[in-house]
């Protein structure tokens, strides 16, 4: 029966309305399993008489108490190789490279205007030598010729001041040494030894046809004439080297690695590497090398003779493409510099009337003169006493396109070498406004005339004349002209 409540005892059952109650039956038994107990409890492990887990056992590596590797008994792998690389393409586009700019340069010689695509030329030329010389002294190592400097130094050693003189030659003549058989590596590395001191002449010219006073005149053209003869030497050295260096050991030949370390002791008999290891059926001489274990380059060679080929194609593609896109950048700066005005000719023009020649001293020269006679430009002699000033429609040899008084009277001597440098900069200044475009992309140079010495000083002489002149091989002095250069922007 239920309570008020609705609630059930708890040993009572429900029971659904109307049906007779039921008592409840003894509690359920478990059924018996099919397997009997254990005769012996468990035991620990590991089991007796066995050892435990330990060196002697496996565990995976990182563990206490892991074995080594390799396991007891095997040899160690060869230690891996030094890297490997292809010098085809980077020989291959440094000689159009250099081939370019030392043609460049050569043309300067009678076309300053050429020297704008000599600059842009060793633009592109500085980045591909420096890997390619770093790549050749990585190459070089560990075939049996002591570098004498790693291989950072193949593009740091051209940086830093002072060891710039000889590290990069000292690089270059111990790469060429490991290019050599080894009966040959004792004797001195000739072919460097020139191009370094073709390198080191060429910029000492470079540093006198900036530095020397009077950097403008004749002079200074042989100067420039003897710098680009110089790099166009040194140029071609290095053309031989690089190919040299590209078909030798060290370009195409990997380095090998040394062997790897022995194991001490005798190796336990069942244990070793040919008890262990199933023998290859595969005859060794159809594996590829690359798959052979031993002693050998880490990383060989991917391609053979055709990818050499490849990669010397390539080089000189894109470099041959690379000289004609500087040419076309140089020929649309001098377009943007010379503008579309037309030249104005040299020639005569006939029935011209005689204008009166004037008689004028140093002091007097004013910018717009136009000057005939033995001026003896572009030499070291001196300046006459009187110049000869014309109307620039008749035929003359000189310009003057600047002339005043560069510095105040109070100012003290600031020494020869001081005066001839800023005259020289403000002739350069000068030039550019006169003519339009700037003095090294012209086709006329330029001399000056300022004070000679602290007599002249201290005379009160603070004139600076800056005179324009066309030199050719004709006539070094100036070739006849028969108008202004004022605005010609040539």
């Amino acid at each position: 029966m239920t309570d008020p409540g609705g609630s059930l005892p708890p040993e009572q059952q429900w029971q659904p309305p109307g049906q007779p109650w039921v008592p409840p039956g003894p509690p359920s038994q478990p059924e018996p399993s099919a397997y009997p107990p254990p005769a012996h409890p468990p035991q620990a492990y590991p089991p007796p008489g066995y050892p435990p887990p330990g060196p002697s056992g496996y565990q995976p590596p990182g563990f206490p108490g892991a074995p080594g590797y390799p396991p007891p008994g095997y040899p160690a792998p060869p230690p891996a190789g030094p890297v490997h690389y292809h010098l085809d393409g980077l020989a291959a586009a440094l000689t159009v490279l250099l081939t370019a700019s030392a043609a460049a340069t050569l043309v300067t010689i009678g076309l300053p205007g050429a020297g704008l695509v000599a600059a842009l030329l060793q633009l592109g030329l500085i980045p591909v030598f420096l890997v390619w010389f770093y790549r050749a002294r990585k190459n070089a190592g560990g075939r049996g010729q002591q570098q004498r400097w790693g291989a950072g130094w193949a593009i740091g050693g051209w940086f830093v001041p002072i060891v710039s003189l000889w590290f990069p030659y000292q690089i270059m003549a111990d790469i060429w040494r490991a290019n050599l058989p080894a009966e040959r590596r004792n004797q001195p590395a000739v072919l460097p030894g020139f191009w370094w001191g073709c390198w080191l002449v060429g910029g000492g010219l470079w540093g006198g046809f900036w530095g020397t006073p009077g950097a403008a005149g004749g002079v200074a053209r042989i100067v420039a004439a003897l710098f680009a003869l110089v790099t166009t030497a040194a140029a071609i050295l290095l053309i031989v080297i690089v190919r040299a260096v590209a078909r030798g050991p060290v370009g195409r030949e990997p380095a090998a690695a040394p062997p790897g370390p022995v194991p001490p002791g005798p190796v336990p008999q069942g244990w070793g590497p040919q008890d262990s290891v199933p023998q290859d059926p595969v005859p060794q001489d159809s594996v590829p090398q690359a798959w052979v274990a031993g002693p050998g380059p880490a990383y060989p060679a991917r391609d053979g003779q055709d990818g050499r080929r490849r990669a010397a194609r390539t080089g000189y593609i894109i470099s041959a493409l690379g000289v004609v896109a500087i040419t076309a950048i140089s020929a649309g700066l001098w377009w943007l510099a010379t503008g579309l005005t037309p030249a104005r000719t040299h020639a005569a023009v006939a029935g011209a009337p005689a204008g009166q020649v004037q008689e004028l001293t140093v002091d007097q020269l004013q910018t717009g003169d136009c000057l005939r006679g033995a001026l003896g430009l572009g030499t070291s002699n001196p300046w006459p006493q009187v110049f000869e000033a014309v109307p620039c429609s008749q035929e003359h040899i000189a310009e003057v396109f600047y002339s005043d008084n560069h510095w105040p009277d109070s100012k003290a001597f600031p020494g020869n070498a001081a005066i001839n440098n800023q005259a020289i900069a403000q002739c350069y200044k000068a030039f550019q406004a006169y003519d339009g475009i700037m003095s090294p992309a012209s086709l006329y140079s330029f001399d000056y005339i300022a004070p000679q010495g602290r007599p002249d000083w201290d005379a009160g002489d603070r004139q600076v004349a800056c005179i324009a002149y066309q030199p050719t091989s004709q006539h070094p002095g100036g070739t006849p002209l028969h108008s202004s250069i004022k605005g010609s922007r040539q």
